[in-house]
């Protein structure tokens, strides 16, 4: 027999970016463990394919939408949504930031104007902290490098945020596999037209990389958790690029291919020489990610995607 919900178990909740390939992930997760009060709203640029009984969504970039459609204000703000630069690399990671700045200036100004708490989780990446041999906690200080010294602009609304009724937590997460992530891009699109596994300059960078579902599975847990302002998502192991692409080799039975850098613009380069080795003073989500190894997780991800040559 269900418990009788208090007023503290009724969420709104609403998802920015819910149709991005963590973000799918997130809301199967979030779903799953509905409870019977709770109320979710998805905004995205565009509408899925198939909608979800009980959800209301609502389509428009983050950056100009009007909260003040929103049936009520949420209680919880899920934010995987991005401006991403189609142009101009650094330039044009720029300018998308700081489109990002103003839309998440308009956001929490909309969300300190209601008259209740509201707890705001922001998914970031690891690149914010720069180039580390030593493993990197939620106290190591934010030196960003590659990709992220651009997109640090986005996240400053949130850095410096002061507004009594918001409280936000960064959620940070290293190298993510899944389904249109970083890995189609730079590893599968070469694994299904040359049939090799590359390994981007000498691969001697440690890294540490997270399945999305297990991102879905953390975040939906520390909706009910004491706040945190940062909490960063690892496994307790790391492993060099070398031999991240040795254990893909071995699975998928392929030759590996060296691929210089020398080509790749900055933000690149920096991404594939810098070691991040990401790590975790807090405990929460322990019981999700300590566990299976390096080698059968990455067996579970390549067993989900689609590997056919093309």
């Amino acid at each position: 027999m269900k418990t009788k919900q208090t007023a503290s178990d009724k969420r709104t909740v609403l998802v920015l970016g819910s149709n991005g390939f963590i973000g799918r992930e997130f809301v199967k997760e979030l779903l799953s463990n509905k409870r019977e009060d709770d109320q979710f709203y998805f905004l995205n640029r565009t509408l899925p394919a198939q909608k979800i009984d009980g959800v209301h969504y609502f389509t428009g970039d983050f950056t100009h939408f009007d909260w003040t459609s929103l049936p009520c204000s949420p209680d919880i703000v899920v934010h995987f949504a991005r401006n991403s630069s189609k142009r101009g690399r650094k330039l044009g990671r720029l300018l998308a930031s700081v489109k990002g700045y103003f839309g998440n200036k308009r956001l929490l100004n909309y969300l300190s104007k209601q008259n209740k708490q509201c707890r705001v989780f922001y998914l970031s990446g690891s690149l914010m902290y720069g180039n580390h041999t030593e493993v990197v906690t939620e106290k190591t200080p934010l030196q960003p490098i590659s990709f992220a010294k651009e997109y640090i602009h986005a996240e400053q609304p949130f850095l410096t945020n002061t507004k009594k009724n918001t409280a936000v937590t960064f959620v940070r997460v290293p190298w993510v596999l899944g389904n249109g992530s970083w890995f189609d891009a730079f590893y599968l699109k070469k694994i299904k037209i040359e049939q090799v596994v590359p390994i981007y300059g000498d691969g001697s960078n440690q890294m540490a990389f997270i399945l999305n579902q297990d991102i879905a599975k953390c975040m939906v847990h520390l909706l009910d958790i004491p706040f945190h302002p940062i909490v960063n998502l690892a496994y307790d192991y790391y492993i060099t690029q070398a031999e991240f692409s040795q254990l893909i080799a071995n699975k998928l039975q392929l030759p590996l291919k060296t691929i210089p850098l020398q080509t790749f613009e900055r933000a690149i380069k920096e991404a594939f020489t810098s070691s991040i080795k990401l790590g975790s003073e807090l405990d929460d989500c322990a019981f999700i990610l300590e566990h299976l190894s390096a080698k059968e997780k990455i067996d579970h991800f390549l067993g989900q995607i689609d590997i056919s040559v093309v």
